[in-house]
């Protein structure tokens, strides 16, 4: 199964999408190249649920779309608002990623060394 398929909605930014889907695509070339299915599947959920459940709060927090929309004062604010989520959505893919790379670097020495105590 093609792992890009798992996380196509993950954000409904597609610069945000796109940031995902290059920091996956490296974490899973650099650790997972054979992995199954199923570590695939687990690696991409662990990585891209928090990511969804972020930007749908920072979405809501911004909910006054619908009022900027008829209110031509509120668009700069909307807008604004839709810049700043972009920005902490990034910011928090590149840091869950740096996180990752270095948690499966960590842990890739040591099962190396320590694979038979487990």
């Amino acid at each position: 199964m093609n792992w890009r398929e798992w996380i196509k909605n993950t954000s409904r930014c597609p610069e945000t999408q796109k940031v995902i889907e290059e920091q996956l695509e490296c974490i899973i070339n650099a650790y997972f190249k054979n992995a199954t299915d199923y570590a695939l599947e687990k690696l991409v959920i662990t990585f891209c649920e928090p990511l969804g459940i972020l930007e749908k709060h920072l979405t809501e927090s911004g909910s006054f779309k619908m009022d900027a929309m008829h209110v031509p004062a509120l668009v700069n604010q909307y807008v604004e608002a839709e810049e700043r989520s972009k920005k902490v959505m990034r910011s928090e893919v590149l840091r869950q990623a740096r996180h990752y790379k270095c948690f499966l670097t960590e842990a890739n020495a040591y099962s190396s060394i320590e694979a038979g105590r487990c």
